[in-house]
């Protein structure tokens, strides 16, 4: 291992600023403007990124960001998180809250690995700011990084886990979108397949005019509120008490829900206590509550995991059983997912602080009740699709759980190489 100053590795540390303005301040344009909400521990979140135009671009083009810099969050919340930036958000810029950290002799990421090695670290020396805490220019020149003469293969190991990661929800994406594509296809332009097979509405398929949709429909399809056609059940109540030991059945919480309201891995409460209901593998759950009090996910489903293991539910959701016939659950999880469904039913959550959704909403929203046949044929497309998110959800989190196992032994020279 040779000893260096990350001063003397990098040809640039440094950070940008935020046009003033506030949300009106990026004006969009062919620029992304990285903040500290897009660094991630080692993984970049491109949803909300926003862009910037050229003239607020070449304001910041001290810190204009180049392939393979290494970005580093300096304030806040999420001090200290890093990762390597991705070449197709390029050309970009970075707010005053994330660092360009450019590695001129070093690989960028046994670089990003070894900053991340060292967080623990970092967290404990972060000076305390007037309102966040805070890590300066200087104290990231002082930082001592040790190279390994194995910096290559060690960097190699562990992108190699990270790239299957990025693999991973590149395709659990691509599955939703098929997904999306299937119900539009199917329940907006109505070509599902006839019995022949063939899309419906374009091969003479017979519509009508729907006046309570003001739209034509299929002959046969029904109209009809949301009624009587579930029951509901809430989660449970807790207190810190119950959660505080880290142990117990594993509870899906708010945060499990990202702000695309697709499920999110990592966020689970464990609950300590005997009393929690169970959920089963494929249950519907929505959010009743929302901390962001702008309705993001206030009243949008997810489904819980294919995974094998067993969940209970905080009070922040509830639990939707479809009791009605002539009603699949799938098709009611993929209309609760719309637009136009979460248009209608934010406007029945109020609140201060948090939103609390109104459950009386969903009595009265007003649902297209396609043949059952054709649901049950959607319902076997859209089913295994979901498990199989699941199941790459899974491995996402047993790779991240052996990327983080390995990181600090190969960083430590625990685990060593044989020379050739």
């Amino acid at each position: 291992m040779s000893k260096h100053l990350l001063k003397e590795i990098t040809s640039k540390i440094g950070s940008g600023a935020t046009p003033t303005g506030g949300k009106g301040a990026y004006k969009g344009g062919d620029y992304s403007l990285i903040r500290s909400q897009n660094v991630l521990d080692m993984s970049f979140l491109r949803e909300g990124l926003v862009y910037i135009n050229d003239e607020q671009a070449k304001k910041l083009d001290g810190v204009k960001v180049e392939s393979g810099d290494v970005l580093f969050n300096i304030t806040g919340d999420s001090i200290c998180r890093c990762c390597i930036v991705p070449d197709d958000i390029l050309p970009a810029r970075v707010n005053q809250h994330v660092a360009i950290i450019r590695p001129k002799s070093v690989n960028s990421a046994y670089l990003m690995y070894y900053l991340q090695y060292l967080k623990p670290y970092l967290m404990s020396i972060c000076g305390n700011g007037s309102s966040r805490n805070a890590l300066t220019k200087d104290s990231l020149e002082k930082l001592e990084i040790e190279i390994s003469p194995f910096s290559n293969s060690i960097a190699e190991i562990l992108s190699s886990l990270d790239k299957k990661i990025i693999n991973n929800k590149r395709i659990t994406s691509e599955l939703e979108s098929f997904a999306k594509t299937i119900y539009d296809y199917w329940f907006l332009q109505f070509e599902f397949p006839n019995e022949e097979g063939k899309p419906y509405k374009s091969s003479g398929g017979k519509v009508i005019w729907c006046e309570e949709l003001k739209r034509e429909i299929p002959e046969g399809w029904e109209v009809s509120t949301l009624k009587n056609m579930y029951e509901i059940k809430r989660g449970i109540s807790y207190s810190s008490k119950d959660i505080e030991s880290g142990e117990g059945i594993p509870m899906i919480n708010l945060a499990c829900i990202d702000i695309n309201r697709n499920y999110r891995d990592g966020e689970l409460k464990y609950y300590n206590r005997k009393n929690a209901p169970i959920l089963d593998e494929g249950d519907m759950l929505i959010a009743t509550t929302d901390l962001t009090r702008n309705a993001d996910i206030v009243g949008c489903p997810i489904i819980t995991p294919y995974d094998g293991n067993k969940y209970t539910y905080s009070m922040d959701l509830a639990r939707i059983d479809i009791n009605c016939p002539t009603l699949s659950k799938w098709y009611v999880y993929s209309t609760l997912r719309t637009e136009s469904y979460h248009n209608y039913i934010k406007k029945w959550a109020s609140g201060t602080n948090v939103l609390h959704l109104n459950l009386d909403g969903m009595n009265w929203y007003t649902i297209l009740i396609p043949d059952i046949a054709v649901q049950k044929t959607y319902a076997g497309i859209i089913e295994p699709i979901v498990k199989k998110q699941s199941l790459l959800i899974k491995e996402n989190r047993e790779l991240s759980s052996l990327r983080d196992f390995l990181l600090p032994m190969l960083m430590n020279g625990q685990v060593t190489f044989k020379d050739n």
